[in-house]
């Protein structure tokens, strides 16, 4: 009878060895070509809309997005004098009053952005970053995403087809067609849900 040879025991149990190593990492390999890498800029700008708009987003586009970046740009309206019994035009006055203004919205901005990170983790992504931008008075709204999209180079821009806070305008008319028509990124426009008919008797 055959003698069993022990070395071709080893032999064989290194050539499986290497063939077990090679498949692991090729499916490593595979699972880092896998890996989505889309950067999302979502535009929210503090009305209960934008509550939507991150729904909409939690179920359609953050499943497959690398990197979620929460957008909003912050305005304020600057006081060119301070109106009193005589008319106060002392510039320093008005620069304090400017600087506490820009400041309110900031602290709004990133409450803002804050409190819309909370509800996107509830609906199962938490956002990598919360960019607060700057826009009025400094630049106009269409200007301050355009630069975002510019410096950032996301993939794609997500913005509400309508809104009611100060950003709201971007997501309405002639800004948004801007951004469409600008950004050298995607943009996707949520459109709101059309409410259901009322069942008839």
């Amino acid at each position: 009878p055959h003698k069993h040879d022990p070395k071709d025991t080893r032999d064989r149990d290194k050539t499986e060895s290497k063939k077990q190593k090679t498949l692991q990492r090729m499916s490593g390999e595979a699972k880092t070509v896998e890996k989505p890498k889309n950067h999302v800029a979502v535009c929210l700008d503090g009305s209960e809309y934008s509550k939507f708009v991150v729904e909409w987003c939690a179920e359609h586009i953050f499943p497959w997005a690398g990197k979620v970046t929460l957008l909003h740009a912050y305005s304020f309206a600057p006081v060119t004098f301070i109106p009193g019994p005589s008319l106060a035009y002392s510039a320093d006055a008005i620069e304090k009053s400017n600087k506490a203004f820009e400041q309110a919205a900031i602290r709004k901005g990133s409450e803002l952005l804050k409190n819309y990170a909370k509800e996107s983790a509830k609906l199962g992504r938490k956002p990598e970053e919360l960019k607060l931008i700057q826009s009025e008075p400094y630049l106009s709204i269409k200007a301050a995403i355009l630069d975002f999209t510019e410096n950032t180079k996301p993939d794609f821009l997500v913005c509400g087809s309508r809104g009611m806070g100060t950003m709201g305008r971007m997501l309405i008319g002639s800004v948004s067609d801007y951004l469409m028509h600008n950004c050298k990124c995607s943009v996707l426009i949520v459109k709101e849900r059309e409410p259901k008919c009322p069942k008839m008797a």
